[in-house]
């Protein structure tokens, strides 16, 4: 297994190096790992060798220079069309035509070919005299949407959404309060598929006690969701299909780095999506720590304890992307996971009954209250903890992430128990909304203000821009903060920063800002009394 996870780990690091063109550090990074290899276990020097070659393997054959014969379209835009040929996705702009999620493309292709980058697109794509086809592919995910269309019409908007969203992943309509109160508990992941969904599954299926034909279930509702989380699971249900026909044990771990690497070799371009990383590391955290946590929480409420350590474990590695995308963390991750999940684990259990349901009138009528009162009281409950819940600012730990864990980690194998979680009540301590601030942030090339007043942090964007959890600014807004007085004025375009007077003046900022992946705090003023402090 150590080999394995290795030489994966390697074949992604060139992954990314080659694809950003880094061909100097690559080739250090190999030349090193080869000499260790050579002096230490000279068997490591294949997999040494080898690993960048696969992923130079990869690079070229995703991005080869060749015009495809068919598409399938992935997704629609106002703008563009996205579009995909096998695994290699392809951008359609301009000279647009009628077409929907699923449907296969044919005509005459022109390709203007791109660098492998984040982006995943092979090329820009111009078709000429376009025909619109379908195969058993663009049925299933019609059939999927008229399926998520049935659900709204037989138990409502609002719960039909939620229902698609929990079961066939469509998440387009989900209520802006739900969303909000989800994302400030820190469980929208529920909202997506992921392991989550499928472990439901499987303990719905083995209380069936169908034996091995969970597998095939399982595969089946994997192929029919698709995406990451459904590939990952179609690929280690198939590693565990064969460990069982060659009677051997499957190791989860392997599985899940054996089906990382065929994802990122197929589609190289995932490595940069958060999603792929959020999903494996999470299920790779849960797979190392979740026993080890389980076992030393052994005081506590088995309930209590098995929610923590699967929410502790899940973090362990997917941590440090998260804090590096956003530096605010809700503690509500860990009430939300003891609390509200379970009410919507029932309520994907209701979900998939629903579905189940649909073509008999008569019995979906009777699990419609049963729906009603279980989507209600998640959305009540979840709307009254997100009111109390804190957020930590861990913005200083997005940089020295590993410094942070290697001196906690220290100190508890050096039997410094107290000494660790000292430091760990500091950072958390050092992280809480404390006093009054306004913050200037850029949310992915979008600017939104944080004002923190009483340990609550309120998030205001403007409404041309205004993503679901944020306060809105139509117009000009006062607001008092300690002693002064705080004017906020939409900019005149809607990506610049707002105008921001305070007691009439107004604060020197520039307008425009440059596009980031993730949420990063540009500028942030303290106000203390009658100062105003600018301390970033």
């Amino acid at each position: 297994m150590h080999v394995l996870v290795l030489a994966v780990g390697l074949f992604i690091i060139s992954l990314y190096l080659l694809s950003v063109q880094a061909f100097w550090v690559n080739g250090c990074i190999v030349l090193v790992l080869a000499a260790g290899a050579v002096r230490f276990r000279k068997e490591m020097l294949a997999v040494t060798v080898l690993m960048p070659l696969l992923a130079a393997t990869a690079l070229s054959l995703y991005y080869r220079p060749q015009i495809p014969e068919e598409v399938r379209v992935v997704k629609t835009y106002s703008g563009s069309i996205v579009v995909q040929e096998g695994f290699r996705k392809y951008l359609i702009k301009g000279d647009l035509f009628d077409c929907y999620e699923g449907d296969l493309v044919r005509g005459t292709f022109q390709v203007e070919f791109l660098s492998p980058g984040g982006s995943g697109y092979v090329g820009n794509l111009v078709v000429r005299e376009p025909q619109i086809t379908a195969d058993f592919r663009s049925r299933l995910i019609s059939f999927k949407k008229k399926v998520a269309d049935e659900l709204v019409h037989r138990y409502g908007y609002d719960n039909g959404s939620l229902m698609s969203s929990l079961v066939l992943g469509i998440k387009d309509d989900i209520s802006e309060r739900r969303e909000g109160d989800m994302k400030s508990m820190g469980i929208m992941h529920i909202l997506s598929i992921s392991g989550f969904h499928f472990a439901l599954l499987e303990i719905l299926l083995k209380k069936m006690r169908l034996g091995r034909k969970n597998i095939f279930f399982m595969g089946l509702y994997a192929y029919f969701i698709s995406g990451i989380p459904g590939y990952r699971t179609l690929l280690t249900i198939t590693y565990r299909s064969l460990g069982y026909c060659f009677r051997r044990d499957p190791d989860p771990v392997t599985g899940l780095f054996i089906a990382m690497f065929i994802q990122t070799f197929l589609s190289p371009y995932i490595i940069f999506k958060i999603g792929f990383l959020l999903t494996y590391l999470s299920t790779l955290g849960i797979l190392l720590f979740h026993q080890k946590i389980v076992s030393a929480m052994h005081h506590l409420p088995s309930s209590v304890s098995l929610s923590l350590s699967l929410t502790l474990s899940a973090l362990s590695l997917s941590f440090p992307i998260i804090v590096s995308l956003s530096p605010e963390f809700s503690l509500g991750v860990f009430i939300g996971n003891m609390i509200l999940v379970p009410l919507y684990a029932v309520f994907t259990y209701l979900s998939f009954l629903g579905v189940l349901l649909l073509p008999f009138q008569g019995l979906a009528f009777l699990l419609l209250p049963f729906v009603d009162v279980f989507s209600d009281f998640s959305f009540h409950l979840g709307n009254f903890l997100s009111q109390y819940m804190l957020a930590l600012n861990l913005e200083m730990l997005a940089h020295s992430y590993v410094y942070f864990v290697f001196l906690v980690g220290t100190a508890f194998r050096k039997g410094a128990v107290k000494r660790g979680l000292l430091l760990v009540t500091l950072i958390l301590v050092l992280g809480l909304p404390w006093g009054t601030t306004l913050g200037i942030y850029n949310n992915f090339g979008a600017p939104f203000i944080r004002i923190t007043q009483n340990f609550k942090n309120y998030d205001i964007m403007d409404y041309r821009i205004a993503e679901s959890g944020y306060i809105v600014l139509r117009k000009e807004e006062e607001l008092r903060l300690a002693s002064m007085n705080l004017k906020i004025r939409p900019s005149e375009n809607d990506q610049e920063i707002p105008h921001i007077f305070v007691n009439e003046k107004e604060l020197a900022l520039p307008r425009r800002m440059d596009y980031s992946g993730g949420v990063k705090i540009l500028h942030k003023y303290v106000f203390w009394n009658e100062r105003v402090m600018k301390v970033k």
